[in-house]
This record gives C-alpha cells, structure tokens and sequence, in this order.
C-alpha cells in the first residue's frame, strides 16, 4: 500500500499533469459535440418532450386568467359572506321583535273601550234619566237605567243606536217594569220605569279606535295607539 502524505495539509491540492487536464477537456468537448449532432441526426427523440413543454405552457397561459380572477374576487367573496351573515342575522332579529310587537297587540285591540263608551254615552242620555248600572267590556255592555216616563228611556235607546260602538242589530230591552217610589218630605208615591238594555260592541281596528280617540280628545290614548301603530310601520 502507498500513502500519500503530502496531503496531510488541507491547503494542498493534488498535481494534475497539463496533458492530462487538456485530455480531459477535449474528451468533455468531443461528448458535447458527439451529443448535438446525435440530436441532430435524430430530431424526433426530442418530440415528446417538446410536445409536453408545449402543453405544460399552454395549460399555465390558459389557466393564468381564471387564476387572476379567482384572486381578484376572493376578498369581495370573503365580504360578501360577511355582509349576507350579518344580513340574515338582522332579519332574525326583526321577525323576534315583531313577534314581541305583535305579542302587545291584544292590549290594544281587544282591551274594553271603556272611555269611548263613556264619552258616546253621554250624549245618549236624555234629561230625566238615571243611570243606575252600566257593565261593558269588549264584546257588550248592560245599562240599567229609569225614568218616570217611558217615552225618555225610548229617546235614550234612539240615541244609543247612533253611537259608533254599538251594534244596531243585537241592541235590546230586555225588562221593563214599574216600580213606585216615596220621600220621606213627600209621602204621595211616584211612579218609575226601569229597563234593562244590552247589545254588543262593534269590533273596532286600530284605524277606527284612532279616529273616535281623536273625535273624543282622547289624547293620551291617541298618542299610545300612534306610538304602537308606528313602530309597527318600521317592521312591515
């Protein structure tokens, strides 16, 4: 075995001779060349890989604007998700309030119109009439009521039948009698009708409660109804 110790010192390189380096060179050279004019004389060996470059390219070229679009629009598709979850969330949240609004409408529809029939019934009653009882809620109403003379308890149904609350059709007396009365100042007996009379109320919507509140002065009830009937506008 024969070692070489002049290459102990990494800073030494091993000694080529020059003819063997130039017979290198020229060995690499004539490859090269042996190689081109392979190529040369056999151009089809390089079709494959042409045609595969060639397709490669195309597929890059044809597919750069769709990708350029896809990029482009991502950020307003992103967005666009944004604002259509926000959107429906919204919606969700109005149709819950408007369950709520609708939820309080009873109290407005369906409460008994207690000051509307006060306010109609007073010019209902005719002079010598006494009102003894009256009992009413959202459906009908009972007034008793009497007088000396039969003739005012008929003005006073006349009158009642104008009212806008009371249904013409259902409007009835049901009991007439007489009964006889004395004071202790005068002891001569007088005589007095009684009459029972009922009916029915007419349904009333918003609209119509909000024109008899205005015909009446009911003030105070028309700005609730107006405050109800404009948030109810926002919803729909």
């Amino acid at each position: 075995m024969k070692y070489n110790f002049a290459f102990k010192d990494g800073n030494l390189k091993e000694w080529i001779s020059p003819s063997i380096s130039l017979k290198i060179k020229q060995n690499k050279s004539n490859n090269y060349k042996l190689f081109g004019n392979y190529i040369i004389n056999n151009p089809i060996i390089l079709v494959p890989s042409l045609i595969g470059i060639i397709i490669f390219g195309s597929i890059n070229i044809f597919t750069l604007i769709p990708k350029n679009k896809i990029s482009r629009f991502e950020n307003s598709h992103y967005e666009f998700n944004i604002l259509n979850y926000q959107i429906n969330k919204a919606i969700k949240k109005k149709d819950e309030i408007k369950s709520q609004y609708n939820s309080f409408e009873i109290f407005y529809t369906e409460r008994a119109p207690v000051y509307l029939f006060a306010f109609y019934l007073q010019n209902a009653i005719p002079e010598k009439i006494s009102i003894n009882e009256i009992i009413i809620d959202q459906y009908a109403y009972k007034i008793i009521a009497d007088s000396p003379n039969l003739d005012f308890l008929n003005k006073m149904v006349t009158l009642l039948i104008e009212s806008p609350l009371i249904s013409i059709e259902t409007i009835a007396i049901n009991e007439i009698f007489n009964e006889e009365s004395s004071s202790e100042d005068n002891k001569a007996k007088k005589s007095v009708f009684k009459a029972e009379i009922k009916g029915s109320l007419k349904s009333l919507s918003l609209k119509n409660k909000m024109s008899l509140y205005a015909e009446s002065s009911a003030n105070g009830l028309l700005i609730k109804l107006s405050e109800y009937k404009k948030i109810g506008a926002l919803l729909n």
